[in-house]
C-alpha cells in the first residue's frame, strides 16, 4: 500500500483561497488603530462606548464615541458628579476653571440624558438636576448646558423644594456656574414653557 496517495493535498486553488483568507485574517490582526478603544479614562473623566477614536488637537485631547455612549466626572473638590449618556457624543478633554474643568466642550445627541450633582458644604444637602433632551452642548468656557428638542428637567433640590420641580420646553440653558444648584432658562416657540414645582414653606420661629 503506498501511504503517500493516501494523504490529500489542497488543490491549487483551494491552496489559493486559503491564503487569502490567511491574509485577511493576518492584517485584520495586524492593523488596529492605536486610539480605537472602548473606554476612556483620564482627568476624572471617564466615557465608554461600543466606538471611541481619540487624537490630539491643539494641546487637548478630543473623544468621539458612537453607539451607547456613557460618560461620567466626578470632582471631588467641588463635590460634584456628573453623568450624560447619549447616542453620539463628541467631548474636548483640557483643562478650564470650574467644576467641570476637565471638559472643554461636549456635543451629544440622540436620546441624551445629564445628571448633575452637586453638595452643599454648608447643608450638606444634594442637589440633583436630571435632563433629557434631543441633543446637547456643553461649553466648558462659561460652564453652560445647552438642551435642543423635548426638554424636560428634573431638579431635586430639598433646600428649595418639597418635590422635584419639573420643567419642560423646546430649548434650555443650564448655568453650573450658580451656587450651590445650577440656574435654568427655558425657551419654546411657539407653545410655552413649563415650570411645576412647590416651594419649600420656611420655618417660622415659635412666638
Amino acid at each position: 500500500m503506498n501511504i503517500h496517495r493516501l494523504v490529500q493535498h489542497p488543490k491549487p486553488r483551494q491552496r489559493m483561497r486559503l491564503l487569502i483568507v490567511m491574509t485577511i485574517v493576518l492584517c485584520v490582526m495586524i492593523y488596529v488603530p492605536a486610539f480605537a478603544l472602548t473606554r476612556y479614562e483620564s482627568n476624572g473623566v471617564t466615557i465608554v462606548a461600543a466606538i471611541i477614536d481619540g487624537n490630539l488637537i491643539d494641546g487637548s485631547y478630543k473623544v468621539v464615541a458612537d453607539k451607547s455612549v456613557y460618560a461620567k466626572m466626578i470632582d471631588q473638590a467641588a463635590g460634584t458628579f456628573f453623568e450624560a449618556e447619549s447616542d453620539k457624543m463628541m467631548v474636548i478633554i483640557g483643562s478650564v476653571s470650574g467644576p467641570m474643568g476637565a471638559i472643554k466642550s461636549a456635543e451629544l445627541c440622540g436620546l441624551v440624558k445629564l445628571t448633575y450633582t452637586t453638595c452643599d458644604p454648608k447643608t450638606s444637602l444634594k442637589t440633583v438636576t436630571t435632563a433629557t433632551a434631543d441633543s446637547a452642548t456643553y461649553d466648558g468656557v462659561v460652564q453652560k448646558a445647552y438642551l435642543v428638542g423635548n426638554v424636560k428637567i428634573v431638579n431635586t433640590n430639598p433646600a428649595l423644594y418639597t418635590e422635584p420641580a419639573v420643567m419642560t420646553g423646546d430649548k434650555a440653558t443650564i448655568d453650573l456656574k450658580s451656587t450651590p444648584s445650577p440656574a435654568f432658562r427655558l425657551e419654546s416657540s411657539p407653545g410655552l414653557s413649563r415650570i411645576e414645582l412647590t416651594p419649600k414653606k420656611e420655618a417660622t420661629a415659635p412666638k
